[in-house]
């Protein structure tokens, strides 16, 4: 609250507040979803509507925090049930969990959006991802997946579509790969015409929220960017077409190689600066030590963590000036990176639990080690 911006921030804030409060049509996509969250939220208004949906911002990024928690914590429950140790060391992964989640919650991007309405988006993107990834590590882990979790696993990848989809197609290349790798071992074979059909009934009713475009449209709200009230219109909005020309980088443009060359500087720049500069020494170990103990699980991260980078690297058109666009599109990398970091921790943990400092009682050490 007292970080938190008092009114208008970001260039497209004060359209996603006015958005929430006349239910109109924002900038393509769209963000359907949420819109209508937000017009809900307006119930529990707590100032002026800009500090209201400032305010919802930083109340999502708050449980995007918890949910980065409990996916952290079932990945190291999981790892220790791999080495057949589970709760031999509960206290060290309290201290994983504890200090991986606060390096999340206050890293630059993610604190940056969680106190902006505009910046309420990319985090209800980051939450759509986190709860996917939360039933996704069940299905990974035991090795199995039956048709019930096949829907369900789709049915939350479809709801992330109706947010920000571009950011949610990222995930597309790491699931497909695990989907390849897990076909083998199915528990029931699947009917391909009907689950074809059935998944083809969940993304009708899903996607069908993006109706909201073209009914507020016909009504013509305050707001109504692109007017998306008929077919064209309405198909154009949610692809981004009028976007498109501007935003994808072409081979054949004459500053493309100069032009990569200040993204890539950026992108690192990015990437370093996100979290404390010892952090970066976990996420090597956790990277290590993962692929030990699971490749499956570290080869998803990693995948999606380098598509996340190759995108902005080589998909994105941004000039020079406006390349802060690319760090709310850099945004999920923040909780892969912290992910890996609290795996890191916890092994190096472990490794600083097996000295016995003398003199020195049980807990007074554990404290120290989270202190390390």
């Amino acid at each position: 609250l007292i970080t938190l911006n008092p009114a208008l921030f970001r260039n497209d804030s004060p359209e996603t507040i006015i958005g929430c409060v006349t239910l109109g049509v924002t900038h393509p996509p769209g963000y359907p979803l949420f819109n209508l969250i937000g017009k809900c939220f307006s119930v529990f208004a707590v100032g002026n509507p800009a500090f209201t949906y400032n305010f919802m911002a930083s109340l999502l990024a708050a449980s995007g925090a918890c949910l980065f928690c409990i996916n952290l914590w079932m990945l190291l429950a999981n790892i220790e049930t791999s080495n057949s140790q589970t709760n031999t060391f509960l206290k060290i992964k309290y201290i994983a969990c504890f200090i991986a989640s606060l390096s999340f919650a206050f890293s630059n991007g993610y604190w940056g959006n969680a106190i902006a309405a505009k910046g309420g988006i990319y985090i209800l993107q980051i939450i759509s991802e986190l709860v996917f990834l939360m039933f996704f590590q069940v299905s990974i882990f035991k090795e199995t997946i039956d048709i019930f979790k096949f829907y369900f696993l789709f049915f939350l990848f479809l709801v992330g579509g109706i947010n920000h989809w571009p950011s949610q197609t990222l995930l597309v290349p790491a699931i497909l790969l695990l989907f390849i790798f897990q076909t083998k071992k199915f528990k029931k074979p699947f009917s391909h015409l009907k689950t074809t059909a059935i998944c083809l009934t969940f993304s009708l009713i899903t996607l069908s929220v993006y109706l909201y475009l073209p009914l507020r449209a016909h009504l013509y709200p305050v707001l109504n960017f692109d007017a998306p009230y008929t077919w064209n219109r309405f198909i154009g909005s949610i692809l981004r077409s009028d976007y498109t020309k501007t935003e994808i980088m072409r081979l054949n443009h004459d500053a493309f190689l100069p032009e990569l060359s200040r993204k890539s500087i950026y992108i690192s720049q990015h990437l370093f600066s996100e979290f404390n500069c010892l952090a970066y020494i976990f996420i090597v170990i956790g990277v290590y030590q993962l692929n030990k103990i699971h490749k499956k699980i570290t080869s998803f991260f990693l995948i999606l963590l380098l598509t996340i980078i190759l995108t902005n690297l080589f998909y994105l058109q941004v000039n020079p000036i406006e390349f802060w666009h690319l760090d709310d599109h850099l945004l999920s990398s923040n909780w892969i990176l912290g992910i890996l970091m609290g795996v890191g921790i916890y092994i190096s943990s472990k490794l600083l639990n097996s000295f016995k400092i003398p003199n020195l009682k049980r807990n007074p050490q554990i404290v120290l080690i989270g202190l390390c």
